[in-house]
């Protein structure tokens, strides 16, 4: 069976004492199994003992940086966002990798700015001639690069940036007005540097849909994955070059219109969307799972990753 490829850690040669909380630091050896590649990920923390994911193959190395951390949350209102300097972003966020022990890590750090205008919405910013932003989109798009580059300045040159939510399907048809105003709006972003500093690309690729909802629920979900990744592997920077994608997925349904919505995944149905995205060649995925405790289910995230190691190993 095809695995995700292995993420590989480089151990710190010297620890401070606070670092010995940080995921990179605490990982020795992690198993080889079906589930290598995929990488917990949960928003402002690291898992408290990460030691607990070795069995499942899992990693720990990543962290979900809240907007607000960068001005980019909710609160904040657009003349505001668009007013911050670099000046004001560096002393914010200074104070906010400084409390969370981030400067100089080799970790993969999500930029989760999704306020007031998030990616996918930036295309309604655009001139009724979609390959021409006006000023307003050129504006947003500014504001959002200075983020980036603040965030690479103080997090250091290894940090592995990513940017949630690019693209966010929200339905599996590709023909409609909203994913292709989305779509176009990222390409005009990248046009104008949007990505040029940036090391991946998070493709949103939640669960939308039970069977509760629809008999043909996971035919669904299997549209809107092909959609989001193969959408994020089209996109280019101001270069023309292609930028990395890694995918990021969660054990819940995250709907408000779902009949399901913040119920719990089952494992052999998320591996069967891992399955899916393997096959469009992607060896590291993200694992979202906001805080340490899953919703809708009493079972740990050790545990939770365990049954999914066990759906990977059973025949489809």
């Amino acid at each position: 069976m095809h695995k995700f490829n292995i993420v590989f850690l480089a151990l710190l040669a010297i620890l401070a004492p606070i670092g010995l909380a940080k995921s990179s630091a605490s990982l020795r050896v992690i198993a080889d199994t079906d589930l290598n590649g995929l990488i917990l990920t949960m928003q402002g923390t690291y898992y408290s003992n990460p030691s607990e994911l070795l069995t499942s193959g899992v990693t720990n190395n990543s962290f979900v940086v809240y907007g607000s951390a960068l001005k980019a949350g909710n609160g904040t209102d657009l003349n505001a966002y668009l007013a911050y300097t670099h000046a004001q972003l560096t002393a914010v966020f200074g104070k906010y990798v400084t409390s969370n022990n981030l400067a100089n890590t080799t970790d993969y750090i999500i930029l989760d700015m999704e306020k007031p205008v998030p990616p996918k919405q930036w295309g309604i910013h655009l001139t009724e001639d979609e390959d021409d932003a006006g000023d307003r989109m050129e504006e947003i798009i500014a504001a959002y690069k200075l983020r980036i580059t603040v965030a690479r300045e103080l997090l250091g040159p290894d940090a592995k940036i990513c940017l949630y939510g690019v693209p966010v399907p929200s339905s599996p048809f590709s023909t409609s007005t909203k994913w292709k105003q989305q779509l176009a709006g990222i390409v005009k972003a990248g046009q104008l540097g949007a990505f040029d500093e940036v090391d991946y690309i998070c493709a949103n690729c939640y669960i939308r849909y039970c069977e509760q909802d629809y008999a043909t629920y996971m035919s669904r979900i299997q549209t809107m994955t092909q959609l989001s990744v193969n959408a994020a592997k089209s996109f280019v920077n101001s270069t023309g070059s292609k930028i990395p994608v890694i995918p990021l997925i969660t054990p819940n349904v995250y709907n408000g219109n779902s009949k399901c919505h913040t119920d719990i995944v089952s494992a052999a149905d998320l591996w069967q969307q891992i399955s899916w995205i393997k096959a469009l060649d992607i060896d590291t995925c993200f694992l979202w799972i906001g805080s340490a405790t899953i919703p809708d289910t009493t079972s740990t995230i050790p545990q939770y990753l365990a049954q999914l190691l066990q759906a990977a190993n059973t025949p489809q």
